[in-house]
């Protein structure tokens, strides 16, 4: 097995958990919405985490856009900040503490902003990294000595 073939594989396994994570927040999300009565906190509490793990999913999706890639650090980096920000997340929404702790605040403060910034960043990179590749396939096209012309429904070649 190659590094790309279990490259692949992880990446594979991570976005179907991803969806499959954001598909279930979703349907607890409708579910906490259907429910009649009053709104209660448990209610908010599950909106709260679905639009929590959606805002990952995002995320997780940014990062794998580096995957077997010579910046892959940045997505590694950016999943290991989304999970530190996932969890301090998870614990402000359904933990009980003290609502004037500073830390946990300062805490989820940073590394939200840390996991945002890395998405953002990995999305630059695979753009870059996407342009060199065209570009490169656009100097290999012109090197070729035929082209392939379409007239109609036939393919014809043609000499340079």
């Amino acid at each position: 097995m190659t590094m790309n073939d279990s490259t692949a594989r992880v990446r594979k396994t991570i976005i179907r958990l991803t969806i499959g994570s954001f598909s279930i927040a979703a349907l607890l999300g409708i579910l906490a919405l259907l429910k009649g009565g009053d709104f209660s906190d448990t209610q908010g509490n599950v909106l709260l985490t679905t639009l929590l793990v959606g805002v990952v999913s995002i995320a997780v999706l940014c990062y794998l856009g580096t995957a077997s890639k010579r910046y892959q650090w940045v997505g590694i980096l950016g999943g290991i900040s989304a999970g530190v920000s996932t969890v301090i997340g998870l614990i402000l929404i359904w933990g009980s503490f003290d609502p004037d702790n500073e830390f946990i605040w300062k805490a989820f403060g940073i590394a939200t902003t840390l996991a945002a910034t890395l998405a953002q960043v990995s999305l630059l990179l695979s753009l870059v990294d996407n342009a060199k590749q065209a570009r490169h396939r656009q100097r290999g096209a012109r090197q070729l000595p035929h082209r392939t012309v379409l007239s109609g429904n036939d393919l014809r070649y043609r000499h340079r």
